[in-house]
């Protein structure tokens, strides 16, 4: 049995990749999100706001019985969209919460709680390749998703003096997706973010890649890590 902890179920990517992962009966999902879309016999969720680092620090795994376990870090937020100087203070701590602070709480209770089983664990952060350039109007947003990346990177290197052969860590920048983010991202202004005319074209011509699509490239991951030796992966490279 495969248990997988995904964050952001309620909708885009990990809703699509929850649902592709529960199309396989030997696969339990457990979402964690602050709402729920998603019913399945095989499905069970958790309230969270990843927001509320408090309440994430309290926070637990469920303990079951698996053969293998995959953690999902999927939730996140871009806002805010603008130049640092216009920015408010809380929305900067509301990003790097969602989006660095909460997914490296999960990653160090995940290996808490189960490293020491001795059974095959999978920890997939979904990045961007906005983490890999500078952005403006992005600054929050990509130094939160190049921190995702570091903390990776830096796993696998504890990983490999630990000698945990059995454990994985890939991050994994899914592309430009049709999700809710890129609706917030073309709502944003030329002042805020002078690429924004770039991502209506995408949407205006059909140029947005499905999260049903993206969902089966991170499983092809999920299916075969040892296929996947670098950490950083882009999925429009396979």
């Amino acid at each position: 049995m495969t248990i997988a902890f995904i964050t952001g179920t309620s909708r885009g990517l990990g809703k699509a990749i929850a649902q592709l992962l529960l199309k396989d009966k030997n696969i339990r999902v457990i979402g964690i999100s602050r709402k729920q879309s998603i019913e399945h016999p095989n499905y069970n969720h958790i309230i969270l706001d990843f927001s509320d680092i408090e309440i994430v620090e309290k926070f637990r795994f469920p303990e079951k019985e698996f053969d293998k376990c995959i953690l999902i870090n999927n939730a996140g937020v871009i806002e805010p969209i603008a130049h640092l100087g216009h920015e408010f203070s809380t929305d900067i701590t509301n990003n790097y919460n969602v989006n660095l602070i909460s997914p490296s709480i999960l990653i160090n209770l995940f290996m808490r709680q189960f490293s020491a089983k001795g059974k095959p664990l999978h920890i997939i952060n979904v990045s961007s390749g906005a983490g890999k350039y500078p952005i403006d109007g992005w600054s929050t947003y990509s130094a939160s998703k190049a921190g995702l990346d570091m903390v990776s990177l830096a796993l696998n290197e504890e990983l490999k003096l630990d000698k945990n052969n059995n454990i994985y860590i890939h991050s994994i920048a899914p592309g430009i997706v049709d999700t809710a983010m890129q609706n917030e991202i073309r709502k944003s202004n030329s002042a805020n973010f002078s690429n924004v005319d770039k991502f209506k074209d995408y949407f205006d011509n059909n140029k947005l890649t499905s999260p049903k699509e993206v969902a089966l490239k991170f499983k092809k991951v999920i299916d075969n890590p040892d296929e996947f030796p670098e950490v950083i992966i882009d999925v429009r490279n396979f």
